[in-house]
């Protein structure tokens, strides 16, 4: 049974031992605390006082010639009849001012596979639907930092004057949720490439960094409550046991910016990459630049907007102040933990450790910090018991005493990785070496069961750009009394076995990243149909040295790529100069993901040759009539590549969700049984000692199972739901336990 209690004491100086929650942030400067004893969290959510954008401030002459045309389209199309659409569709974009016949042709046959009504629906203005001034008015920015204003508390709206680049927060606790994103906006240079999502619900130091629009997550989720639906609330599993789900914190990182799209973390040709990658139900901590995001709001309404009466804080939607969801956005550096075996120099075998990953850079995506080399870092982390007694050897006689006696206490073994974050992006320090220091133990005849751990990044030079280690803790093993308690552990991935339509009618195209004990592999299938059966390439093999209470832990999502994809798939920036007014020009400046907005030729607003999109002067400014004219260049954009038709997310797969039927035993459920079975998943996490009773023999792969379901998000903030009745898909795997060595096993 994990213990994720905060009982004891989470202090700025210490925690208790617990090695499910195994690591805190210590010696963290005061003004990053936010303690759990504050009734409400001094983060108010008023992000529309900070630079945040209300549909209400939107300038519809800008869009409205679209606008027009689109609510002609869908009111005289007869829903599903996709030719006329895709001819009416296209007839828009060749009216485009004089570069829509050059464009049109390019872009008519992408058009026949989509279903414009459906997606165009989702991305109009006030006429059709919300979701065009949710996304794209919103995006514009996506964040603005919650500090912002200054006389936040009194100020209605955001006063230029007091426009800075925010600053940093620091959050640590039990991690809920990770995962690649499929929807990250805003579409243009500003993203390097999907954003990867951390949720965790804080410890007492940072409770109070969740702020009140988090706390009113669960605002428009209806559809949560409809019972012909019956969709579950994806994060609503898996957390602290009396602990809101509502009370979780964001963190959010593009996967792009600090080291090559997709991923640094992801597998090479040249096999598995080991960046011991957050997964869910794992400790983390976070440090990013502290931001409302804009995006997701309670309501349109701005404090100038409410009703006679009613206070900026109603629950009621429709009635009270917008608030936004307050996160890191990006981070600057993230640490986690993981109990793993490790083979240390001194050691002839691997013995149990704890392997603590350390990751800064400097890259973070709209957003870059100045440098990482402004304050160092430290933490107390729990070690692995060492169960054995003092060893007491002769060292021979002496002219008084016939023999003499030498007793030895347990020696600390450490090692510093800093080969897995070579491929991160800039230049990449792989020195000064952490310090870690033994801390007393509560009984002084017992040893040790913690270290602190201190990142001395203040000794980096100025042009380090990233910094990445992963420091394993373990005891000296002479005797190999703690290597007899591990294992060779492989987890080799066999299939995906696909359930329903597969998210498109013809064949489409899935990313699928799969999670082992925070190594991440990533598989990129096509053509795939209902019922396909997907087989991974190679390497889709793990092998791990584990302890017979460590775990094998497997998490699981991704997405089906459609036209956003196939946008985000272009170079993020070729370096083209301004269009300085040619249309000529049109086809090269669409060749990457490069925002322009409109210009004038002629007293006619052509789109996409203009002058480049800059953030801080066209974006993240207070002159909505400028934003207006970004929020027309993204939505034309959007309309030529054919964004709008959005990916769709695959079902997720994490290791601390049950099954909807609670039966299947991904919380090692005693009456669960291992797969593949049509009803029966795989324990998740699956204990050695576990694997150990379910397995044939040594040596005998164990087959399993994980299903994921038919996944999508909700409500106004985005509220991830699955379907129990709906199988999206399922994840096959082995995994073979075999003796680390030959002898002295059991």
């Amino acid at each position: 049974m994990a213990n994720l209690s905060f009982s004891g004491q989470w202090t700025n100086s210490s925690k208790p031992y617990n090695v499910d929650m195994p690591f805190h942030r210590i010696t963290c400067p005061a003004e990053r605390l936010f303690p759990q004893n504050r009734l409400l969290s001094p983060i108010d959510g008023f992000g529309y006082r900070c630079g945040c954008r209300s549909s209400q401030d939107y300038d519809a002459k800008t869009g409205q010639d679209i606008a027009d045309m689109i609510s002609d389209l869908i009111n005289k199309t007869p829903l599903g009849v996709v030719p006329k659409v895709t001819r009416t569709a296209t007839d828009l974009i060749k009216k485009i001012p004089i570069i829509g016949p050059i464009i049109s042709p390019t872009i008519e046959g992408a058009l026949k596979t989509l279903d414009p009504i459906k997606l165009l629906l989702k991305f109009l203005g006030k006429k059709i639907d919300a979701l065009l001034v949710d996304s794209l008015i919103r995006a514009t920015p996506n964040w603005v930092p919650i500090d912002r204003n200054p006389a936040n508390k009194k100020e209605l709206r955001w006063d230029p004057r007091f426009k800075d680049d925010g600053r940093e927060r620091e959050v640590d606790g039990f991690l809920l949720r990770s995962y690649q994103r499929m929807d990250s906006l805003p579409l243009a240079q500003w993203h390097h490439w999907y954003d990867w999502k951390f949720t965790l619900f804080p410890s007492p130091d940072f409770f109070g960094i969740i702020g009140e629009g988090n706390r009113r997550r669960d605002i428009n989720t209806s559809d949560l409550n409809d019972p012909g639906l019956k969709l579950n609330r994806y994060d609503g599993d898996g957390g602290i046991p009396g602990r809101n789900v509502n009370h979780t914190f964001d963190c959010e990182w593009d996967m792009g910016a600090f080291g090559p799209a997709p991923g640094a973390i992801f597998n090479s040709p040249f096999g598995v990459r080991d960046w011991a990658w957050p997964m869910s139900g794992q400790f983390m901590w976070a440090i990013g630049r502290a931001v409302y995001d804009c995006s997701h709001a309670t309501s349109d309404l701005r404090s100038e907007d409410l009703e006679p009466g009613a206070q900026p804080n109603d629950f009621d939607p429709g009635q009270g102040e917008g608030m936004m969801l307050n996160q890191l956005h990006p981070c600057r550096a993230i640490a986690t933990a993981r109990w793993e075996a490790v083979k240390f120099d001194d050691n002839e075998f691997h013995v149990p450790a704890i392997q603590f990953m350390f990751f800064t850079s400097k890259f973070g995506g709209y957003f870059d910090f100045p440098r990482i080399n402004g304050e160092d870092y430290e933490f107390i982390v729990d070690l692995p018991k060492y169960a054995q007694a003092e060893m007491i050897c002769d060292i021979g006689s002496t002219p008084t005493f016939p023999l003499n006696t030498l007793v030895l206490r347990p020696r600390l073994l450490v090692k510093f990785d800093f080969s897995p974050f070579k491929n991160a992006r800039g230049k990449v320090g792989a020195t000064p070496d952490p310090v870690v220091e033994l801390l007393d133990p509560p009984d002084p005849a017992r040893p040790p069961e913690q270290a602190k751990i201190k990142f001395p990044l203040t000794e980096l030079p100025d042009d380090v750009e990233a910094y990445g280690v992963i420091v394993s803790l373990g005891w000296h093993d002479p005797n190999l009394v703690e290597a007899a308690k591990v294992r060779k552990v492989t987890v080799s991935l066999e299939s995906v076995s696909v359930h329903g339509d597969a998210h498109d009618n013809s064949g489409a195209e899935w990313v699928i990243n799969v999670g082992i004990n925070g190594r991440w592999l990533r598989q990129r299938f096509e053509d795939v149909g209902s019922k396909s059966k997907l087989i991974f390439d190679d390497p889709k093999t793990v092998t791990l040295f584990l302890a017979e209470d460590d775990a094998v832990s497997i998490s699981a999502h991704g997405l089906e790529e459609d036209g956003l994809d196939d946008f985000f798939r272009k170079p993020r920036d070729l370096g083209n100069p301004d269009g300085g007014g040619s249309p000529i020009q049109v086809k090269s400046l669409l060749a990457d993901r490069v925002l322009r907005l409109h210009t004038e030729i002629k007293n006619v607003s052509v789109p996409f040759i203009g002058r480049r999109v800059d953030w801080k002067q066209d974006v993240d400014q207070s002159d909505m009539t400028r934003a207006s004219q970004v929020i027309r260049a993204i939505f034309a954009r959007m309309v030529v590549e054919g964004a709008i038709d959005a990916n769709d997310p695959l079902g997720l797969i994490d290791p601390n969700v049950s099954d909807p039927a609670g039966r299947l035993g991904r919380k090692n459920d005693p009456d669960s049984k291992s797969g593949p079975d049509p009803g029966v998943d795989s324990p998740n996490p699956f204990k050695v000692k576990d694997l150990l009773q379910a397995t044939q023999g040594l040596g005998v792969p164990v087959n399993c199972q994980l299903t994921a379901y038919a996944t999508e998000p909700v409500g106004r903030m985005g509220v991830l739901a699955y379907d129990p009745q709906k199988i999206d898909y399922r994840l096959l795997y082995t995994i073979k336990v075999e003796p680390q060595f030959e002898t002295k096993l059991k």
